[in-house]
């Protein structure tokens, strides 16, 4: 048994024991579903496609609907699997939509020097390095922490099953406070970069304004809108991570799941695909105002 790496034991619906906490994670990836879907809408609809930011938040989506659907039968004991496939499978779509939260902090990064005294080719070039080099990163130091926890943490054998995904040894709980260090990072990235793309808009480009004074409005709202609220929601999210990881006592209810990421995951995601999917002749150019073209 402890060598297996899952193990499948049906039992009937009527012998599940924990419906209310089954019935949340089911909604929830009914809810991420959904979310699929009108991404996929709107970058087919969309046709300056940033293939960088389409596929990131598409696998994070699929992911995380994957692990939703999977956590009823892992609460049941119907599916056994290793708790640290689990963890991986709760914590890797994070770093797929940090990535993508990251292509639209670059690019607001982009507006903001594009008024500095650079060459625009050798900025653009630098910037899209350091986002390159950023995800190698990130996603590195991801990668050796589940490594580590598979070969020296919790294995992947059924023996360290759990029915919630918890932090369990060192490795585990480095991946989650990786990841809320992550959240602070990009919580401040937005702050500064936010407020800069605010400023080019409203200061900077006073021509195309006053030509444009409707779209301007509505940019100014965007982007204010999606820096508060990214920002108060990864915050939010630092918080409740570290909390979770130093109270050890702390009881989980069976709703809170449904509430933390339909607030902290979905709303930002939706805001940001809301901000991909400009109204038609509603700005200046044909081109999205918050996401690049891809390179």
């Amino acid at each position: 048994m402890g060598d297996s790496f899952a193990k499948w034991n049906w039992k009937p619906a009527d012998e599940w024991s924990n419906l209310k906490y089954d019935i949340s994670h089911f909604v929830l990836a009914f809810l991420y579903a959904i979310l699929f879907g009108i991404a996929i809408f709107m970058f087919s609809r969309y046709q300056y496609n940033s293939r960088t930011f389409k596929g990131l938040l598409i696998t994070g989506i699929l992911i995380r609907l994957f692990f939703f659907g999977l956590q009823p039968f892992i609460m049941e004991n119907i599916l056994l699997i290793s708790n640290s496939i689990n963890v991986m499978f709760n914590t890797l779509p994070s770093f797929f939509f940090f990535s993508g939260y990251l292509v639209l902090l670059f690019f607001w990064m982009q507006i903001y020097r594009t008024n500095q005294p650079y060459n625009l080719k050798t900025m653009d070039r630098k910037i899209w390095i350091t986002f390159l080099i950023s995800n190698s990163v990130m996603f590195g130091i991801a990668a050796i922490l589940y490594a580590l926890d598979f070969t020296k943490g919790g294995g992947i054998t059924i023996s360290d099953a759990s029915p919630v995904p918890t932090a369990k040894n060192i490795y585990e709980k480095g991946v989650f406070m990786f990841g809320a260090v992550l959240y602070i990072l990009v919580s401040g990235g937005f702050f500064i970069y936010g407020y800069y793309a605010l400023r080019y808009v409203y200061y900077e480009n006073m021509e195309w304004s006053l030509k444009h004074l409707e779209a301007r409005r509505l940019l100014l709202r965007r982007v204010a809108a999606i820096t508060l609220v990214c920002m108060g929601c990864f915050i939010i999210r630092a918080a409740i991570t570290l909390l979770a990881l130093f109270d050890n006592d702390l009881d989980w209810a069976w709703w809170l799941d449904g509430l933390y990421y339909f607030i902290l995951e979905v709303i930002p995601l939706l805001m940001m695909l809301r901000a991909y999917y400009p109204k038609k002749r509603k700005f200046p150019n044909s081109h999205s105002p918050l996401i690049p073209e891809p390179k």
